[in-house]
């Protein structure tokens, strides 16, 4: 008597080209999608020398130091003193300021200081490198 042979069932490999066709096709739609994003930038003057003699506009002149405290006027203040102080001054938007920055000045102080300046309008603005 014969047994019926029975076969194994043969194993079948998953082919791996139409699953990276599909892992290609989508990446690629989705680089096509993305938007690239377009980051704000502060809009700072450069300083330049003009030949003309001194300007008839008043100059307002502060001092920022590594630890956040800022001169001005004579006077040491801080980022909230420095919003009172500009509220009671008569500076209009077309005041050229000069901001001396410490090499040690942390960016975030400076751009609070930048921040309450464009609050009040003031808007010319360079920023320079601290003599010392």
């Amino acid at each position: 008597m014969r047994l019926p042979q029975t076969s194994r069932p043969s194993v079948r490999r998953i082919s791996l080209t139409p699953l990276i066709d599909i892992v290609f096709i989508l990446l690629l739609f989705f680089i096509l999608e993305s938007n690239f994003l377009q980051f704000g930038e502060l809009v700072f003057n450069t300083p330049h020398q003009e030949e003309t003699g001194s300007s008839p506009l008043p100059v307002m002149e502060l001092q920022v130091f590594a630890d956040g405290r800022i001169w001005l006027e004579g006077q040491s203040l801080q980022v909230n003193s420095l919003d009172a102080y500009l509220s009671k001054a008569n500076y209009d938007s077309s005041t050229p300021v000069f901001i001396r920055a410490h090499d040690e000045l942390p960016l975030q102080s400076l751009v609070r200081v930048v921040d309450v300046l464009q609050v009040h309008a003031l808007t010319n603005l360079q920023v320079l490198a601290m003599e010392e």
